[in-house]
């Protein structure tokens, strides 16, 4: 019986530790997520504190099936929430990125090809890149 009420006690003592709540702290104006952990490790600024807002889940952060980066959520009524707006964003920024590189190597080469036509070496021209 001893063993009972102590096996008993260690559980009621110990699977609410196992079961830790995490914070999620997101920009008041926007929602966005900007960090989330254990609330006794973070030491937020005056600043911080007044820009953000948190929210206590239960459980752990892999308990919950996000599909996408922490970052990439928004809180809505205490629910995570993809922000398909930032990701979209980032990608298009991403893409803007490599069709703005596309454009400087066509140009190069156009402007090699030019240059090779009125007599200069292709060295020459690899040098003045």
């Amino acid at each position: 019986m001893k063993k009972i009420i102590l096996c008993l006690v260690f559980m009621l003592v110990f699977i609410p530790m196992v079961q830790a709540d995490f914070t999620v702290y997101y920009d008041k104006a926007t929602k966005e997520v900007k960090f989330a952990g254990d609330a006794k490790n973070i030491v937020l600024s005056e600043e911080a504190i007044d820009r953000l807002k948190s929210v206590v889940k239960s459980g752990k952060l892999e308990d919950y099936d996000l599909t996408e980066s922490i970052y990439d959520y928004k809180i809505k009524n205490d629910n995570f929430v993809v922000n398909t707006k930032k990701i979209s964003d980032r990608e298009n920024e991403e893409t803007d990125q490599k069709n703005k590189k596309k454009k400087k190597d066509d140009d190069f080469e156009s402007a090699k090809s030019k240059l090779i036509a009125i007599g200069l070496t292709a060295d020459e021209v690899d040098s003045l890149k």
